[in-house]
């Protein structure tokens, strides 16, 4: 108790001023940290109590904080919601971004321990402990009075020693406070970062990602059901609507063959029948002598069997024109449809065909903007690391070529005045001061050597940080050039699928083309029509005609199923062509997950190294410092053996 009592002034201040940043540590770091540790705590307890099952009262759970309020706020905008058909309330959340990308540990825990302000507090315990140690030797070296008097000399000798141990006290003191506060300071973070992680995963584990990636798949299995839809429509339409043509055409021509045979047999029959019967009867009765009435009676019988043959055919021509002009509005009603189909199913596919391209600039341009947003934070990263590095590397110089240009001064001045003042006291002493002087320079030199291997092991801990920054740059520059090999690979598989949207409406076009023909065949059956009227005489060519507009008919339906094959074919490469985007997706989902681990690797090797490389320039500067101190101190007891020598001499 007499010794703290009896410490010299500048002790208590230097005690003071550690006291003081010892007390905002516990104020400022140890008690915010405390109540950090127990909010998060009891909000991992709540998240796991749910299971995987998120409720109506997880908001309930954030409002112990306003920093965790905030963020879940923050973090719930970002929720999809998602209900089932029929109903408007939704039924679960979809998470379109990372929790880790809101609940982030910069905010969480740098915050509110002030940590960039604390991680920097061992550093500022040590320079205490390093200037209270040069104030106390340079009292202790200013009391020193060398006189001829032995009894002054071991006074001033005391009083030097009294305040050389009195400043490495302070120094002592100064630095295990530094060790003792790094260790909890990096222990309070990493248990904090890991309590932080855990929520982050537990978020993750409530609310089931890749939202985008199922409405896309949703909308190319819709594009997929309504293509094969329309193509089952189409062809099954116009293969019933030819058939009935067909069919009707056929039983019409039947029918009114039919009829005309019936009716030409008839009226055959009920025209020669009479005159056949008279003229029989009248070449019984008649003679050679009668030829000249026989032959009037034969004329005028030929005369109304041709006039009533006349009526009789010209009112079957009429009755087959009137039939072929309703045979040919009916195919000019069914040409319509067919064009109107086309239009349609050509206009749908336009659409589905535009909608996907919209779909697919959308997801490449949200690629883009989540590449670009990556680059920026890398960057801005490696910015940040570089400066940090360069700004901590010209400090740490500084500070050693101060604190080694003021130890050479002062003890350069120290060796002089002491060399002086001893050569002036006694001659005897000469050779045992000359010894003290080169002991004492190869002192300073060692420290210098010393020192200058701390500053070697700073420099190689830079090179090391750089060659990390370098690494992490090669690596996120491999990255991003996969990213755009995915991107382009998701432009190839677009460009396919517009292919075969242009394919679709190659069909199309085939469909309003197979229309002009039946509108042709249509003409064409007009015009047979036309010549059948002319032709009423010879039955046979008449015939003839109708097989061969039978025969085209069989012809366009055959068309029509090779157009129906080629829809199919087109079809087929439509879902190639969404099989390839699909595929093309994974690989984009696949890079993007070896970005993740490249860059998660290149943080911690990077981390490592610096961990690595400050712990050995830290361990080194107190080693030489230790090896500094234990040399002055040697130098200091050789010191008092000489002055003990010379007093005794």
């Amino acid at each position: 108790m007499s010794t703290l009592t009896n410490l010299p002034l500048h002790t208590y201040i230097f005690a003071g001023l550690l006291g003081l940043l010892l007390l905002s540590f516990v104020f400022f770091f140890l008690i915010p940290s405390f109540i950090a540790s127990r909010q998060l705590s009891r909000t991992n307890r709540k998240l796991e109590a749910l299971n995987g099952k998120p409720d109506g009262a997880i908001d309930q759970i954030f409002r112990e904080s306003n920093t965790l309020k905030h963020l879940w706020q923050e973090y719930a905008d970002t929720l999809h919601k998602q209900s089932a058909e029929g109903q408007a309330q939704a039924t679960r959340f979809r998470s379109t971004v990372p929790a880790g990308m809101v609940f982030r540990p910069d905010i969480l825990v740098d915050l509110p321990l002030r940590a960039d302000f604390f991680k920097h507090l061992p550093g500022l315990f040590t320079g205490i402990g390093i200037i209270g140690t040069f104030y106390g030797l340079l009292l202790g070296l200013q009391s020193f009075n060398v006189s001829e008097n032995p009894v002054i000399v071991r006074a001033s000798l005391s009083q030097l020693l009294n305040g050389v141990s009195e400043a490495f006290l302070v120094s002592a003191a100064a630095i295990t406070l530094a060790m003792s506060l790094t260790f909890i300071e990096k222990l309070v973070i990493t248990r904090l970062n890991a309590k932080v992680e855990k929520l982050v995963q537990l978020l993750d584990g409530l609310f089931e990602s890749g939202a985008g990636e199922e409405y896309l798949a949703r909308l190319v299995k819709a594009t997929e059901t309504s293509a094969t839809q329309n193509a089952g429509l189409l062809k099954g339409e116009l293969k019933q609507i030819l058939t009935e043509l067909t069919e009707r055409q056929i039983a019409a021509t039947n029918a009114g063959t039919q009829a005309l045979g019936d009716r030409i047999a008839a009226s055959i029959e009920e025209t020669m029948k009479a005159p056949l019967l008279e003229m029989a009867h009248a070449l019984k009765n008649t003679s050679n002598s009668q030829e000249s009435a026989v032959q009037t009676m034969l004329t005028g019988v030929l005369e109304n069997f041709s006039s009533q043959m006349k009526d009789l055919f010209g009112g079957q021509a009429a009755g087959i024109n009137s039939l072929q002009q309703q045979t040919i509005d009916a195919l000019q009603a069914a040409v319509a449809t067919l064009e109107r189909m086309a239009a349609d199913v050509g206009a749908e596919g336009q659409r589905s065909t535009s909608a996907m391209a919209e779909q697919l600039a959308e997801s490449i341009a949200a690629a883009e903007s989540r590449q670009r947003i990556m680059n920026e934070q890398l960057g801005s990263f490696v910015e940040q690391m570089r400066q940090i590095g360069a700004h901590s590397q010209n400090e740490a110089q500084e500070r050693l070529q101060n604190t080694l240009a003021e130890l050479s001064e002062r003890m350069s001045k120290v060796i002089d005045g002491l060399s002086t003042q001893v050569r002036s006291a006694t001659e005897a002493s000469a050779k045992q001061q000359q010894n003290l002087t080169t002991q004492s320079e190869h002192l300073v030199g060692q420290f210098g050597e010393q020192a200058a291997t701390l500053v070697d092991g700073v420099n190689r801990a830079v090179g090391e940080m750089k060659a990390a920054v370098m690494a992490m740059r090669n690596t996120t520059g491999d990255a991003m050039s996969k990213l755009n090999n995915g991107a382009d690979t998701l432009y190839l598989a677009a460009k396919d699928f517009a292919k075969a949207g242009q394919g679709v409406t190659a069909t199309l076009d085939k469909s309003a083309a197979l229309a002009n023909q039946l509108t042709q065949s249509a003409g064409s059956v007009a015009s047979a029509t036309k010549g059948l009227s002319g032709m009423l005489a010879d039955y046979n060519a008449a015939r003839d005609s109708m097989i061969a507009m039978v025969g085209s008919l069989q012809l366009l339906v055959e068309q029509v199923q090779r157009d129906a094959s080629m829809s199919g074919n087109v079809i087929a490469r439509i879902e190639a062509a969404t099989e390839k985007l699909v595929e093309a997706q994974k690989e984009a989902e696949t890079y993007l997950a070896k970005v993740s681990e490249v860059i998660g690797t290149a943080h911690e090797s990077f981390s490592d190294g610096m961990i690595k490389a400050v712990g050995e320039a830290n361990r080194d500067f107190h080693q030489a410092l230790s090896d500094s101190v234990k040399l002055l101190r040697e130098g200091i007891q050789e010191l008092e053996s000489t002055l003990d020598a010379a007093t005794s001499l």
